[in-house]
């Protein structure tokens, strides 16, 4: 900024201001690998003022061995004054549930959307959707002998018109590493009986972060899901809940909680039920360390076939240690787990490694 006098005036001057525009888009490419799920390949590009509209372009392709999936979505976030926002764009998607260690089937599904969201307060918001998508179902020989399956295979369901309501609300102090605070989350998703499918989803979530000392984060989590059919239609098999592995449940192999098919794949189910507490530090004793952490963890869940059947002996848990660090290619982590409630028949694993997800 520079400051002028005006001549013959004594009581005015010039303001010269030197103005540079921001850059108002991002481009991100990246790679994601879990024990799990494999690898992924993942890009995207985001431009917050589309072509001087002031609309947001988000585009973004993802693919890996189990999924490969593309969006392109508009969204104007300031359609009001009060900040309500508009959101619109398509859909495609591809699923091979075998690559999830799950039962086998393959789905294609190509669709869009448009949503509007209106800001409650600073922290909090809620937002609606519509959804309309078509898919082809496919399944493999795990169905052969379940007649809940098959017949969900053979009905030639195709269509689905989803809505969706979301209230969230987010105090945490800070994006990838908080300290204190909390994120809430509570959303419903309904087909409509005017296209093939019809169910119902409701699932809650939430976190919260307390710092005990000037080191050391307390963390709870937990989240609930429950999914069931209504007019007379099951909720479909490629709709349930699924548990284990490092987004749940650590300890335990990737989706194997519940019930499971002759061949040992996981069904999933209606219900899932999942809660965990850590404590969690940085590394200082690490040069460089400010986007490492180390946690000691208790996790603790179940998945249940049917909601109607939820019995405490499926319940299980887990402890251990991980680590974390934000690199500049993504989040990887690393964590040894042990069970503390399981059965002989489950599936465990002790070490998991991740890259591109936070625990």
């Amino acid at each position: 900024m520079e400051v002028t006098k005006l001549k013959e005036f004594d009581d005015k001057i010039n303001l010269h201001f030197s103005v540079e525009e921001t850059k108002t888009g991002t481009f991100s490419i990246g790679l994601s690998h879990s024990n799990s799920s494999g690898a992924a390949f993942n890009m995207g590009i985001k431009e917050n003022n589309f072509l001087g509209t002031g609309n947001t372009l988000n585009a973004a392709l993802s693919n890996s061995e189990a999924v490969q999936e593309m969006n392109f979505y508009f969204s104007d976030p300031y359609f009001t004054e009060d900040k309500h926002s508009i959101s619109y764009g398509f859909f495609t998607k591809s699923i091979d549930g075998a690559s999830l260690d799950v039962s086998s089937y393959k789905i294609d599904e190509n669709g869009f959307s448009l949503g509007y969201g209106i800001p409650l307060t600073e922290d909090t918001r809620i937002s609606a959707d519509v959804r309309a998508s078509s898919r082809t179902v496919t399944c493999g020989t795990t169905f052969a002998g379940a007649d809940y399956e098959a017949t969900q295979c053979a009905s030639g369901d195709k269509t689905e018109v989803k809505t969706n309501v979301r209230w969230s609300n987010n105090t945490l102090n800070n994006f990838n590493h908080p300290t204190d605070g909390q994120k809430n989350s509570l959303s419903l998703d309904l087909t409509l009986p005017i296209a093939d499918f019809r169910y119902y989803k409701l699932d809650a979530s939430h976190k919260s972060y307390r710092p005990i000392g000037n080191d050391v984060t307390w963390k709870v989590n937990g989240s609930l899901g429950l999914a069931q059919g209504y007019g007379g239609k099951d909720l479909p098999f490629f709709k349930r809940y699924y548990g284990g592995g490092s987004s749940s449940v650590r300890g335990f192999d990737f989706n194997s909680l519940g019930a499971t098919y002759s061949d040992g794949k996981a069904k999933g189910g209606e219900l899932s039920l999942l809660a965990g507490t850590s404590l969690i530090s940085p590394m200082k004793f690490i040069n460089d360390s400010k986007n490492m952490r180390m946690s000691a963890f208790i996790d603790t869940g179940s998945v249940e076939e049917k909601a109607s059947s939820f019995n405490v002996d499926n319940i299980r848990m887990s402890t251990g240690v991980a680590f974390s660090w934000l690199t500049p290619v993504g989040p990887l982590g690393i964590y040894a787990a042990t069970p503390l409630i399981k059965k002989s028949a489950d599936k465990t694993k002790t070490v998991e490694f991740t890259l591109g997800t936070s625990f």
